[in-house]
């Protein structure tokens, strides 16, 4: 019986609030993790792997040299945006690959696909990522680590797969 009146309660009270606002929680992102190396005499699928707590409907990717602090002030870093579907899962870590070009033609090919790609330096990069949950965003998330400039014949690795 308690039930039945707490519904009518709850009506009251709610609509004596006047408006009330839903607003989409943004996403927490951590453990961004990358490659260790990127190839400097051919373009790069560059992999990464994070941990996620809520919805993503869109992820922004950014490259940086080391030591900076605000990717976004220089948006010829931004590498690219993922939608949530672009990312798949490989056990509790969400993986995604952006694409840098080292030729200077702004595209890489994958698997007979021209991708978008952001033109490095061979010089160390530092990945960023930013989620967002329509259009609320906790901030930027920093890889652990830099990638560093390679000629090797392993200079991309397979990653997640193999080490980062």
């Amino acid at each position: 019986m308690r039930k039945f009146l707490a519904i009518p309660a709850m009506a009251a009270l709610i609509s004596g609030c006047g408006i009330i606002e839903v607003r989409p929680v943004p996403p927490t992102i951590s453990n961004l993790e990358t490659q260790a190396t990127f190839c400097t005499d051919r373009d790069t699928i560059v992999d990464f792997r994070f941990d996620a707590k809520g919805l993503i409907t869109k992820l922004e990717v950014w490259v940086t040299e080391p030591g900076v602090s605000d990717p976004s002030a220089d948006p010829a870093n931004k590498a690219g945006e993922l939608d949530a579907f672009d990312l798949f899962s490989n056990g509790p870590k969400l993986v995604g690959f952006i694409a840098l070009d080292t030729n200077g033609d702004n595209k890489v090919q994958r698997k007979g696909q021209a991708l978008p790609a952001i033109v490095v330096t061979p010089t160390e990069k530092q990945v960023w990522i930013r989620g967002y949950n329509l259009d609320q965003t906790n901030g930027f998330v920093k890889a652990s680590s830099t990638m560093l400039p390679s000629t090797a014949s392993d200079c991309d690795p397979i990653f997640p797969y193999g080490q980062p």
